[in-house]
């Protein structure tokens, strides 16, 4: 028995470079010319059953409890249950359909568990936090040199004819379309400005909040350089709930109000094509040609869900050429729609009503863990709840007129979200209570 346990310590001390595994691997679009294709590492989904068998060997559960594993649950199993009675799939076979569109939910389901687990074991944030602090650099990197520029940044263009150009990365060679990008753009953005007030004892404060004060200050940029409208408007709005959560001082919270004012009144500038009013006729076309694309979209993405409110048209079905005969879009001409343009209704369309609702009841149950983290925790702990529920707050609104579905490449940073929001609950609730066993022994 003693073997076994040492072997599930060496098989846990694994589990770190698992998840890393699993993101580069499901990275990669299921088919393509360039391998290697997600389809070819679905092998590692086995790490489940191996890091959970040794997990109970060592410890006796699975995972530690954290408020949102019900609603993964659930959601793995109505997604199971949509694959096999959905009127539409992809695969003739349902399970290899099931399991090459649920490995990029269900590896952001592994790293909500190992982030829990990562702080149940070492009482502590900071490894999760730097973490955040590289994946906002690499944000940063793609949105600086990897954004598909349109013209709704032409007023920016002496900005962005300066900026490098890189059109080869591994499963996103030619770059993101910039709306794609923006969404993951705001939801680092709130993150790291909550990160820049973190503070903890051991820990290189001073460095970690120079670092986040940067990757804040240079996302910011490059979601102005992209105008994406709802991510924008998000991040605002996140921004200002977020500033009397993290600035003591009312000269500080006020001179930071007034940059987001000023901020905001700079975006409407660019809307209103105030620095090239010669193109405002063509950019009001456009926008209202957008807004009624949308209304359409949205529209049909309702008359799926009224025609099969349980399970929707199938996982990632929407694109399908056979949903889009069924519920067209003719004021939308290209050959391809890929989402429905509001993450609420996409998670509708895919799963049915059950589907919807725990996609709310995730974002929910994650606020309300901030809330209770950010009441109970210290002052670093605050920091990091206000930040998290800022970024998810951004994300939402991002989402209400545009879509990142969980089948996507880069649904990954929801899933980062929602485990920071896990862990720092689990971490903050650890800590109230040994307070509480100190001041009462």
């Amino acid at each position: 028995m003693g073997g076994l346990r040492k072997l599930a310590r060496i098989i846990l001390s694994l589990e770190s470079i698992w998840i890393v595994a699993l993101l580069v691997a499901f990275w990669h679009p299921s088919i393509g010319p360039n391998p290697p294709s997600r389809d070819a590492w679905l092998w590692l989904l086995w790490g489940f059953p191996v890091f959970f068998g040794a997990r109970y060997l060592l410890y006796r559960r699975l995972w530690t409890s954290f408020p949102l594993e019900v609603v993964f649950l659930l959601l793995v199993g109505f997604a199971f249950l949509s694959g096999w009675v959905a009127p539409f799939r992809r695969a003739a076979d349902p399970l290899f359909s099931f399991l090459i569109l649920m490995s990029r939910p269900l590896m952001g389901i592994a790293i909500c568990i190992y982030a829990v687990e990562y702080v149940r074991q070492h009482r502590k944030l900071s490894g999760l936090l730097w973490a955040a602090l590289g994946v906002a650099a690499l944000l940063t990197f793609w949105g600086f040199t990897m954004t598909q520029w349109n013209n709704k940044s032409d007023q920016l263009r002496f900005i962005i004819d300066l900026l490098p150009r890189v059109t080869q990365f591994p499963g996103a060679n030619g770059g993101f379309n910039a709306n794609e990008l923006a969404f993951a753009l705001a939801s680092a953005a709130p993150l790291m400005a909550g990160l820049v007030a973190y503070k903890a004892p051991h820990f290189p404060t001073r460095a970690f909040r120079i670092a986040a004060a940067i990757l804040f200050a240079a996302l910011l940029l490059a979601l102005v350089l992209g105008q994406s409208r709802f991510a924008l408007a998000g991040v605002l709005v996140a921004l200002f709930g977020l500033i009397p959560l993290v600035i003591r001082l009312w000269r500080w919270r006020t001179l930071a109000w007034a940059g987001v004012v000023a901020l905001t009144i700079f975006e409407i500038m660019i809307i209103r094509q105030v620095f090239n009013p010669v193109n405002l006729d063509s950019q009001v076309g456009r926008d209202e040609m957008s807004a009624s694309q949308r209304l359409d979209m949205w529209e049909q993405a309702v008359q799926i869900l009224v025609d099969y409110p349980m399970t929707g048209v199938g996982l990632n079905m929407w694109r399908d050429g056979r949903v889009r005969g069924l519920y067209p879009v003719p004021s939308y001409t290209r050959l391809v729609l890929p989402h429905t343009h509001n993450a609420f209704l996409q998670v509708g369309t895919d799963l049915g009503f059950p589907g919807l609702t725990l996609f709310v009841v995730a974002h929910l149950i994650a606020l309300l863990g901030l809330i209770q983290a950010y009441r109970y925790g210290d002052e670093g702990v605050r920091a990091v709840a206000a930040g998290v529920g800022a970024a998810l707050v951004a994300q939402a609104l991002y989402s209400l007129g545009d879509t990142v579905a969980l089948w996507d490449r880069l649904s990954f940073i929801w899933f980062m979200l929602l485990a920071l929001a896990s862990a720092v609950f689990v971490f903050a609730r650890a800590s109230y209570l040994e307070r509480g066993n100190r001041q009462g022994t």
